[in-house]
């Protein structure tokens, strides 16, 4: 399998991250809160729809993440959340070359966010220190 770079970033031929980036455009939302009254910051992305195989399937693209299930006012609803910085950090430099431009704008200030968060010291555990290593690998 071949992959072609862009702006830095290792894109998949078989467009899976295209098509993440396309129904996370229309149906997902980055939230980015403050954390406290110093600079850290909570990033948590999320994406509801009434196709729960949809949703699902984004889910296991993603590699992690929680799903719940929603009444709805019409129709159940079923809904991805992640505030796994990893998690987030990797699907958003995924889905980023195919995002609209307003999207992209929220990605890049999320990425940064989780870049400092990544850096600071609060990873100070051993296992968080290998796992970080090993994404940045």
């Amino acid at each position: 399998m071949s992959y072609v770079s862009l702006h830095n970033i290792v894109v998949n031929p078989d467009y899976t991250d295209a098509w993440m980036a396309g129904l996370f455009d229309g149906e997902g939302s980055i939230g980015i809160t403050q954390r406290g009254d110093n600079d850290r910051h909570r990033v948590t992305l999320s994406l509801q729809m009434t196709d729960f195989d949809v949703v699902e399937q984004f889910f296991l693209q993603a590699g992690g993440g929680v799903l719940h299930t929603y009444p709805g006012t019409n129709k159940p609803c079923r809904r991805w959340t992640s505030t796994d910085r990893f998690v987030i950090n990797d699907v958003l430099i995924r889905m980023l070359p195919w995002l609209g431009e307003r999207r992209q704008t929220k990605a890049a200030q999320a990425i940064e966010s989780l870049s400092l968060l990544l850096d600071r010291k609060e990873c100070s555990s051993i296992a968080t220190r290998e796992r970080l290593r090993r994404r940045r690998l």
